[in-house]
């Protein structure tokens, strides 16, 4: 077991040891040494306890209603605000990290994807933001899907391209994360002349179907998200870098 990893554990063993008697006291008289030597003795159980504990104080749960508003509503939102803005400022189609805060509002900062192959961002988000993150999903409306001609269709074709997906992989400052597939309601929008999805522009609706990171606000200071994603033929294939600073 890599000592590294379970020193980055030390925060969050209480936890664990909550399960043995007298265990309130052991953070107090235990050596990280010690501590190390415990998770060993409780094995693959406590190890596994202890990163799900990791996880819960960086990300989201899929159950959880992050400031009142449950997960899949929120990438509603995300899709929302993507399909909102012209293709001339769109911080999706952006090479020069100039748009990357365009629209941006609330608690929760909406980081930008790519539509295809690699990017990497460099961004600058505010400290107390909680961070949104499209590790690889598809939107679409009824206006931009010719095939589609009714709500349910737009979902049955939003989950069959996301069947598709595989090998994703998702870290944060080298730690790997956990992702979620979350389909999102059905949303009203209304797409703007020379619009992301190419649809006609106008009130439309629309769903979203895909794998993500919620990540809780994050600490002042450097981070990098890094992530990728390919579909099962190995056709398609994603690989995103995010540089992101924290200010104080």
């Amino acid at each position: 077991m890599n000592c590294v990893f379970l020193k980055n554990l030390v925060n969050t063993l209480q936890r664990i040891f909550l399960v043995c008697d007298n265990s309130k006291c052991l953070l107090d008289h235990y050596s990280f040494d010690r501590c190390c030597k415990y998770l060993l003795d409780i094995g693959e159980a406590g190890v596994n306890m202890a990163k799900e504990s990791i996880n819960n104080q960086i990300l989201f749960s899929v159950e959880s209603s992050p400031y009142g508003i449950s997960y899949a509503d929120w990438t509603a939102k995300w899709w929302k605000w993507a399909f909102s803005i012209p293709k001339e400022n769109h911080p999706l189609l952006d090479k020069m990290d100039k748009y990357y805060d365009v629209n941006q509002s609330g608690p929760v900062w909406f980081l930008a994807a790519t539509v295809e192959g690699t990017i990497h961002r460099i961004c600058q988000i505010p400290y107390g933001k909680a961070i949104l993150v499209p590790v690889l999903n598809y939107g679409g409306t009824l206006a931009d899907e010719p095939s589609c001609k009714t709500d349910q269709d737009l979902v049955l074709f939003a989950k069959k391209e996301m069947d598709e997906i595989s090998d994703l992989e998702v870290r944060l400052d080298k730690q790997d994360l956990p992702t979620f597939r979350i389909r999102s309601p059905i949303f009203d929008v209304v797409l703007p002349q020379a619009n992301l999805c190419n649809g006609t522009p106008g009130p439309t609706r629309g769903t979203a179907d895909g794998y993500w990171l919620f990540l809780r606000p994050l600490d002042i200071g450097s981070h990098t998200i890094e992530s990728v994603g390919s579909c099962k033929a190995g056709t398609f294939k994603i690989k995103a870098t995010y540089e992101i600073t924290i200010p104080k």
